[in-house]
């Protein structure tokens, strides 16, 4: 399945690029709520005070340590960002463990990769973290299948699908271009096969701590940002009881 990011993507939303204050890019992410939050991968905020965020149409803003919310333990991180002018992205509903569920995976730069397939890890991944090389389990993480051709750390494209990396990187679904999960690109299991890589449900992190930062980011896209159908959440219901 190849498919483009427009295909999911509605007018006004967009991806988003982290990049370090000499310009060097670090990752990608989307933008969650009308504040302005960023949600990206912490390996692209990882050893920084200062990243700048930059936007399609040339508009940017760095954000300084004060802005940025590291989350190691589910390898995300959060960017407070003014002025992109980006539409918010909806986190849906967390994909049925039964089924697996046809997703895409997508760089800032428009380009993307459409996987196979999803479904939910039967056993805990392993996060490393970097700063202290520690490791963790993480229960519930979604399991990619990855094509051959799928978008590598740097953007460039690798036949066999191993170079997989993009911190930040957001799962849409691929039929309603909702946020299903972010690319972990410390997540690891010992029982790995090629062109497998594994992403990080954001509703499922978030009702782990729902007065934490993320779970109160989450709170706030259910709350503001429209879903209907499976992803029916309190904006869509407000919109369909209004009509």
């Amino acid at each position: 399945m190849r498919c483009v990011m427009g295909a999911v993507l509605a007018k006004g939303q967009a991806l988003v690029r982290i990049c370090d204050p000499e310009g060097r890019m670090r990752g990608t992410g989307f933008v969650a709520d009308g504040a302005g939050t960023v949600v990206t991968g912490h390996a692209a905020v990882h050893g920084l005070r200062r990243v700048v965020v930059h936007a399609p149409g040339g508009r940017s803003h760095t954000a300084d340590a004060s802005g940025i919310t590291p989350l190691p333990e589910w390898d995300l991180a959060l960017i407070r960002t003014d002025g992109l002018d980006v539409a918010p992205l909806l986190i849906g509903a967390e994909p049925s463990a039964s089924r697996r569920t046809p997703v895409l995976l997508h760089a800032a730069d428009g380009a993307g990769a459409g996987t196979e397939a999803a479904e939910l890890s039967g056993s805990p991944v392993t996060v490393v973290r970097s700063a202290a090389g520690r490791c963790h389990d993480v229960e519930g993480v979604l399991e990619l299948t990855l094509p051959d051709g799928a978008l590598a750390a740097d953007g460039q494209e690798r036949a066999d699908g191993s170079g997989v990396r993009i911190p930040g990187a957001p799962v849409l679904d691929a039929r309603t271009g909702a946020v299903l999960a972010v690319l972990g690109t410390a997540l690891h299991a010992p029982d790995a096969v090629p062109r497998t890589a594994y992403a990080v449900p954001l509703r499922t992190a978030g009702r782990w701590e729902p007065e934490g930062p993320l779970g109160l980011l989450v709170a706030r896209n259910g709350a503001t940002v429209p879903g209907f159908g499976a992803d029916l959440n309190l904006a869509g219901a407000v919109r369909l009881t209004a009509a």
